[in-house]
């Protein structure tokens, strides 16, 4: 296995393996203790003054109950999130879901910028939707020669919006 500071690569194949950027992880793994360190003081606080009145109330067990969800999705976010890149197919992994695609069904990519993150939206053949992957991640020149095979289709739609504007 040869493991380097952007992707990883096994041993029998060529497969790549791509994780997020240390920065990222550690935003992410922050949210979480923050999140669910609120939910755990606070049922630490009840058992110690061994007082449950608060969880009587359905809206206060219901807001534990989310922060600790929450908490969880970005430890999930942190640790799970990974793209696993071959010959023959692209696969993404997040906190709670996983698209793939076999690499003949991509249409090509565009580029996703929002308020909160940047994305690769990999557009798959047929309008079978698309596959977002998170411009955080860790990625080396093998999955940029992969993107580079594909048609990029942001360019064509500034090209026809410029002249379509004429």
């Amino acid at each position: 296995m040869v493991n380097s500071m952007y992707g990883m690569e096994l041993a029998n194949s060529h497969q790549r393996v791509y994780r997020l950027k240390w920065w990222v992880q550690v935003w992410y793994l922050t949210w979480g203790v923050f999140m669910s360190g609120i939910v755990i003081f606070f049922v630490g606080a009840c058992i110690a003054e061994g007082d449950w009145s608060y969880f009587v109330n359905w809206k206060s067990g219901l807001t534990a109950l989310v922060g600790l969800f929450v908490g969880y999705y970005f430890f999930a976010l942190a640790l799970r999130s990974r793209v696993e890149l071959d010959d023959r197919r692209i696969s993404v992994r997040y906190a709670i879901n996983e698209d793939s695609a076999d690499l003949t069904d991509i249409e090509g990519y565009r580029i996703s910028i929002s308020v909160n993150a940047s994305f690769w939206l990999l557009v798959l053949k047929d309008n079978k939707g698309y596959i977002s992957i998170m411009r955080s991640f860790c990625v080396d020149e093998k999955f940029n020669t992969f993107l580079a095979q594909l048609k990029h289709l942001n360019q064509n739609q500034s090209a026809s919006f410029t002249s379509k504007s004429r």
